[in-house]
């Protein structure tokens, strides 16, 4: 059985809708990124997991300041994690950088929201998984 599920992010201000796999970044002026993916249930719909972590990839330029806040049946879990890094090491021109929160929470679906809270350079969001140990899956 697969520990990690499609994460799917829907644009507030537009119409479209990214599986998180494929990337989003900001286009034109810099601005606060508020990033919120659709709840997943990864046993269906009656099913029962053990999350154990959720990871974001993050692509940067300059470095990020950022916040992720994880979800366990609508409840946040914890405050949400600041994270923040400087410009790429040496003579790199871009870096991408694993973000884990441990969630650690029993239930049945989660969903992640990722702040930005300054905006440093160019910033894009890559990905968002997670990891579960499953309890019981439903019908």
């Amino acid at each position: 059985m697969p520990n990690v599920g499609y994460v799917y992010l829907g644009e507030a201000a537009g119409a479209r809708i990214i599986r998180a796999d494929v990337g989003f970044s900001q286009v034109g002026d810099p601005y606060n990124l508020d990033a919120e993916t659709w709840s997943d249930r990864p046993l269906g719909d009656a099913g029962e997991a053990d999350f154990r972590w959720v990871m974001a990839l993050v692509k940067h330029t300059q470095g990020y300041n950022l916040q992720i806040q994880p979800f366990v049946d609508g409840d946040p879990v914890g405050l949400p994690t600041a994270f923040s890094a400087g410009p790429p090491p040496g003579t790199r021109m871009e870096a991408i950088d694993r973000l884990f929160v441990w969630v650690q929470k029993r239930g049945n679906r989660v969903d992640v929201q990722l702040t930005t809270l300054q905006v440093l350079g160019y910033t894009e969001l890559v990905d968002i998984v997670y990891g579960y140990l499953p309890i019981k899956e439903g019908p």
